[in-house]
């Protein structure tokens, strides 16, 4: 295959399957929870210090952010 084919495939599935919000979304929501969940299996970690925020990212703004308060 020509990376030109490749390209060309790769525009027309990205079309065909593109996520919707709701699905980015909860994309978004099972990451956190894996992250919050790793963070917590640390029993050291007071598990009422780590939680989850929502938040809109855009461009220029961080994906993800982790602080310990």
């Amino acid at each position: 295959m020509t990376s030109a084919n490749i390209a060309f495939l790769e525009q027309a599935l990205r079309q065909r399957f593109a996520a919707t919000q709701a699905q980015r979304d909860g994309l978004a929501r099972a990451r956190a929870e894996a992250v919050q969940a790793a963070v917590l299996s640390n029993t050291e970690i007071i598990p009422e210090r780590v939680f989850l925020t929502e938040r809109q990212s855009g461009k220029g703004a961080p994906r993800m952010e982790l602080s310990l308060q």
